[in-house]
């Protein structure tokens, strides 16, 4: 058995199919699914009348046979009053005998009238047909209060053009409409004035100009009701000349934690859940608007985001003295219109790295790809006796670009585990001095002529407790870049401090530096500064060495100023007890 439909997701659905203008018997077939789904006892009608006939109709059956269609044709609509009478019927509940496959052949119906919520008059009927013939049980007396509530609700919004117009073509139809009634009483207004002046009518046809000017304002009220209440998403507040609201009411009085009551014949200044800033817009657009004008501009209360238009209202008067405020709800507009600017931003970003890495990789795999092709094409040319050196020195040559290029992998798999979280740290305790200069030994054939690693330190031995290979991958990355970007005869230190918590390596050359604009991207994959472009590298080195650190809880900065050298500072916690 299918779970029974949440009556709030109902409801939604139902706002969504009158925003689309979905036909009546669509939503009345939408009402009847929901009430059927509650219970397998009974089978539901719902029927309305025909204004212009005065008959009953069937507005929605879908669950009904022929048969059942033809007995109430039959036998139900003689059973209620003419849909043009005024009065009402009380529930009605009737013996009755059909032929039904499913259904036995003594049942029962039940209806109960569905009334205007505006005029009380009656604008439909809801019918049960029991499997057994009997009143409505408990439970089932909610489902029928919801079902003509709903079914009310929507035959009334379909018999008006405004309510199944879309959000926003609602709100513009209706700012339209209500200009052009500005404009039309204006009108009618000053050709009453200019009448009266020049046929000088009596007192009694003012007072009674007066009612129906009274009477227009009370039908305006009702359309303010009527608007505030059916438009979805939407708070409509009316302010005086003394800045005081006089009517207020909407969907949206919920979400902003607002009632009628506590609000209406209070001044903007004095309502508690309006902000500062919201005040001092409301305030600010009023004045403008008394003097004729239309505006618009957004504001957000809380997690909220709202577009607020707002214009004049006459009341049958030359002067504006009332200014209307129509908050509608645009937050999933907002929400939306973020996730594509993030989605741009991503892909604009991705786009960057195709473009880094294709550069990146054409350069750094043709180097070495051709040093390969013409030491091959030498060694192929010394086969005589007495040239095995030149071959051997061009075998070597082969294999150094065989070398940087495994390293350029090794750098692309490095990144892909690192970005994956494929890589776990496995942490020991080693003596990090002893370690250092290893790692200074093993970068001796990569130096320039006159170049040295420089280790220094306040301690001899110092114990720690890291991933080993992650520390040599941190460490050989950063030296071999200080000894690349520095030039021959130019030392590069390696200083080594301690604290209680922690241990600070500082690494320090004499280089070209980083160019100041660019400092911000040297953690970016496959950014390459501008002043070593002639420098092999791909640009993947320092985000790998970021990430390195990161995963052992540590942190790296710099310092750098150009042709003047820089200086990596590297943070990592002395943690000397094993994990366990």
């Amino acid at each position: 058995m299918n779970p029974k439909p949440d009556f709030d997701i109902v409801k939604n659905h139902l706002q969504k199919s009158i925003s689309r203008q979905a036909p009546l018997k669509e939503l009345l077939e939408q009402i009847i699914k929901w009430i059927e789904a509650q219970s397998s006892e009974f089978l539901v009608s719902i029927l309305v009348g025909d204004k212009s006939t005065g008959k009953w109709q069937i507005g929605a059956a879908p669950s009904l046979s022929p048969d059942l269609l033809e007995l109430i044709k039959l036998v139900v609509f003689k059973q209620l009053p003419g849909i043009n009478s005024n009065s009402s019927f009380e529930p009605i509940s009737k013996r009755i005998i059909w032929k039904d496959s499913t259904y036995s052949l003594q049942n029962g119906w039940w209806a109960t009238p569905i009334h205007s919520r505006l005029n009380g008059k009656l604008l439909g009927a809801l019918v049960f047909f029991f499997k057994e013939f009997r009143s409505p049980k408990k439970d089932e007396i909610s489902l029928i209060i919801n079902g003509v509530d709903w079914a009310a609700t929507v035959i009334e919004q379909k018999m008006s053009v405004d309510a199944v117009l879309t959000p926003e073509v609602r709100q513009r139809t209706y700012t339209e409409e209500l200009e052009q009634k500005v404009k039309e009483r204006t009108r009618e207004l000053t050709a009453m004035v200019k009448k009266l002046v020049e046929t000088n009518l009596s007192l009694e046809y003012q007072i009674h100009e007066t009612r129906q000017a009274d009477a227009q304002a009370k039908k305006n009220y009702a359309l303010y009701v009527a608007i505030a209440r059916y438009f979805p998403k939407v708070m409509i507040v009316v302010i005086n000349r003394d800045y005081q609201i006089v009517f207020l009411d909407g969907e949206e009085l919920r979400k902003i934690e607002l009632s009628k009551e506590n609000v209406e014949g209070h001044s903007v200044k004095q309502v508690k859940n309006f902000s500062t800033e919201w005040k001092k817009q409301m305030l600010t657009y009023a004045q403008k608007t008394f003097h004729g004008g239309h505006y618009s501009y957004e504001i957000k209360y809380k997690a909220n985001s709202y577009k607020v238009n707002t214009m004049p209202l006459d009341e049958g008067h030359l002067d504006v003295n009332l200014v209307m405020f129509v908050f509608t709800n645009i937050s999933e507009q907002k929400s939306t219109e973020q996730k594509m600017l993030k989605a741009l931003k991503k892909e604009k970003e991705l786009s960057e790295l195709k473009s880094r890495f294709v550069s990146m990789a054409s350069h750094e795999f043709r180097t070495p790809l051709s040093t390969i092709l013409s030491s091959a094409n030498l060694i192929a040319r010394l086969n005589e006796p007495g040239k095995e050196d030149k071959r051997l020195k061009n075998v070597e040559r082969i294999k150094s670009s065989v070398k940087n290029l495994i390293d350029i992998l090794n750098e692309f798999l490095s990144l892909g585990r690192l970005e994956e979280g494929a890589l776990q740290m496995k942490k020991e305790i080693f003596d990090l001095m002893e370690f250092m200069e290893t790692i200074v030994q093993e970068l001796q054939h990569v130096q320039k002529p006159g170049q040295e690693v420089q280790l220094t330190s306040d301690q001899e031995t110092i114990q720690v407790n890291l991933d080993k290979q992650f520390t040599r991958n941190v460490f050989l990355n950063l030296l071999s870049n200080a000894l690349k970007y520095s030039p021959p005869n130019e030392p590069v230190d390696l200083i080594i401090n301690t604290n209680d918590t922690s241990l600070t390596v500082k690494i320090i050359d004499q280089g070209i530096g980083i160019p100041e604009d660019e400092q911000q991207n040297l953690f970016n994959l496959f950014f390459r500064a501008r002043n070593v472009t002639n420098i092999e590298g791909t640009g993947l080195g320092l985000p790998i060495v970021k990430k390195y650190i990161e995963l052992m809880n540590g942190e790296i900065t710099f310092d750098s100023k150009l042709e003047q050298g820089s200086t990596f500072t590297i943070t990592l916690p002395l943690d000397q007890e094993e994990n366990a």
